[in-house]
């Protein structure tokens, strides 16, 4: 029976996408990764929404105060970037490519939503094809559902507590959640649950419904940072893992952390060269490369702010981010 076994595996391979996700994290969690971490890019003011293009096999991501988008080629080493001068003044947090749409892209602008459009090699920018109708509210990171449903959160102001929102079929629909801000959100590997960063302290885990794309009434609380004091203070960015854990950063320690759900304690940290790490996501060969986006908050980004590098020597994988859905 061994041998069988064997040559299953021999012959058909084990890929990240094909394994179960297990019902209690807390049980097959692996042993700690030697992970190391290389810097990949110079620096910009502030590193948005990270997207890994597994086609292209190209990392990209806007600088959020500077109306540009940057792609950084693993094949080559090399950055390209794009000026997009309609962008100029406001905040530009994330881009999306848009499902079975060649060259056309969906961006948060503000408190609002673009179409970029790429026809033969130069870009243009939409007037907002959605809007908050609270004018106070900015953007924060946004992410879809294997559907294409695109889920973003807000910052609060002294005017508004924050939302978090989702876009089905180019409407905009209120989610059943109100705080001071929800900095980012990711789904399990499975989508049975919706782990959103609420405040910067704290970490909910939402029953997901992917048929309603709804969640349920009664969040549970996967984590507090208050607890733990030595590894930073506010939470920036979360993605997931195929053993059901959660990847998160945080600063001001610059510290990226491997989180358990279900018993809420920190499996393993790392120190990242920098103290103010803004976005994470999976990406690379079978999703086992974590980059991270930095913000700068020194001049000229001297001390490696500002830059994008990537962690590696994971046993375990994530999940590529996905294109958003977008009506003809």
């Amino acid at each position: 029976m061994k041998t069988v076994l064997i040559f299953l595996v021999l012959l058909y391979g084990v890929h990240c996408s094909d394994k179960i996700h297990p019902k209690d994290p807390c049980t097959v969690v692996e042993p700690k990764a030697e992970l190391t971490i290389q810097r990949l890019t110079l620096p910009v003011q502030w590193v948005g929404g990270l997207y890994w293009n597994k086609d292209g096999k190209m990392l990209g991501y806007p600088d959020v105060l500077a109306a540009k988008y940057h792609m950084w080629y693993k094949e080559t080493g090399k950055t390209d970037q794009i000026f997009l001068k309609e962008l100029a003044g406001h905040q530009f947090k994330f881009v999306l490519p848009i499902k079975n749409k060649k060259g056309s892209y969906l961006a948060a602008v503000d408190g609002g939503l673009r179409i970029i459009t790429r026809s033969s090699g130069t870009y243009s920018v939409s007037k907002p094809v959605l809007e908050l109708k609270d004018k106070h509210l900015k953007i924060t990171n946004g992410h879809c559902d294997p559907k294409g449903r695109l889920f973003f959160g807000t910052h609060a102001t002294c005017n508004s507590l924050a939302k978090l929102y989702k876009v089905e079929n180019g409407e905009l629909h209120v989610m059943n959640t109100k705080g001071k801000c929800f900095d980012d959100l990711m789904w399990s590997m499975d989508f049975k649950y919706l782990y959103v960063i609420s405040d910067g302290g704290t970490i909910w885990q939402f029953l997901y419904d992917m048929d309603k794309g709804t969640l349920g009434d009664h969040p549970k609380l996967a984590f507090n940072i208050i607890e733990h004091p030595t590894l930073g203070t506010t939470m920036t960015s979360i993605e997931t893992d195929d053993n059901g854990t959660l990847w998160v950063s945080a600063k001001p320690k610059g510290m990226l952390m491997n989180i358990n759900p279900v018993t809420t304690k920190v499996l393993q940290s790392k120190k990242l060269p920098v103290g103010s790490p803004s976005t994470i996501t999976f990406g690379g060969n079978l999703g086992k490369d974590l980059y991270v986006g930095t913000k700068m908050s020194c001049p000229l980004g001297s001390n490696g702010e500002g830059s994008v590098y990537v962690v590696s020597g994971f046993s375990t994988c994530g999940t590529y981010d996905r294109p958003v859905v977008w009506p003809n």
